[in-house]
């Protein structure tokens, strides 16, 4: 049987393990990322490295190994590339997925949208209010998008949205990002993708966007800091 990726495709490090007594030798489980590290220390390479074999930005790679963001919230296309490039069999994701984060993302999902639905259900069962000038106003934020440098910090401001939650004004976001990125003459007539927020911490997400260029060798990515604050 042929497989896609050859059999020298997977892991170059030794797992390592600690005896717990009464248990036995137990795996020691990686931090998140930390097997990027480890596979690309055992390659030989360095990170510039691994991103020029994955048509990436330095900064996107850095962002994998230090486990900033997750394999699964980029493109499928990035994802292959830097299994590719480091030799690693993407196959391990989509099984670890599949038994792992998998179900508790359906969980979380399920919970969600029951959640919204006793919301919806008991909004719609609601008496009319008497006083409605009483009714206490929703939080406001604000969102401010960036597009962020080459070393990943915040630059240029492309767009300021108000609303209640990152939901709400995502789509305005993303239009903003849009605008921002149909300037550049090179861009007419090219799609632009939108890929959902990532939360990085606190009150930042970060939105990644990818112009598909036809004639192109590759995409061109971008990525767009979203900074959150209360409005009084």
């Amino acid at each position: 049987m042929n497989h896609f990726y050859p059999a020298e495709y997977g892991f170059l490090f030794e797992e390592e393990s600690d005896f717990v007594p009464g248990i036995g030798e137990m795996i020691t489980l990686l931090a998140p990322g930390e097997e990027f590290l480890k596979q690309r220390e055992a390659l030989g390479l360095t990170q510039q490295q691994v991103a020029d074999k994955a048509g990436i930005l330095i900064r996107q790679y850095q962002r994998l190994e230090s486990g900033e963001r997750s394999l699964d919230s980029t493109s499928f296309r990035i994802g292959l590339n830097v299994c590719h490039a480091l030799q690693i069999d993407p196959r391990f994701y989509c099984e670890a997925r599949t038994k792992e984060e998998g179900q508790r993302v359906r969980e979380q999902r399920l919970l969600k949208a029951k959640a919204e639905a006793e919301a919806e259900a008991e909004d719609s069962n609601a008496a009319p209010e008497e006083e409605p000038h009483n009714e206490t106003p929703s939080r406001q934020f604000k969102y401010v998008t960036y597009r962020e440098t080459e070393d990943g910090d915040p630059g240029e401001i492309i767009g300021v949205e108000f609303g209640t939650g990152i939901n709400a004004v995502f789509d305005q976001i993303s239009q903003s990002i849009r605008d921002d990125l149909s300037v550049n003459p090179d861009y007419d007539g090219c799609d632009i993708g939108i890929y959902d927020y990532e939360q990085l911490q606190d009150h930042h997400y970060s939105v990644q966007a990818v112009v598909d260029r036809p004639y192109a060798p590759r995409n061109d990515l971008y990525d767009y800091l979203v900074v959150e604050s209360e409005q009084e």
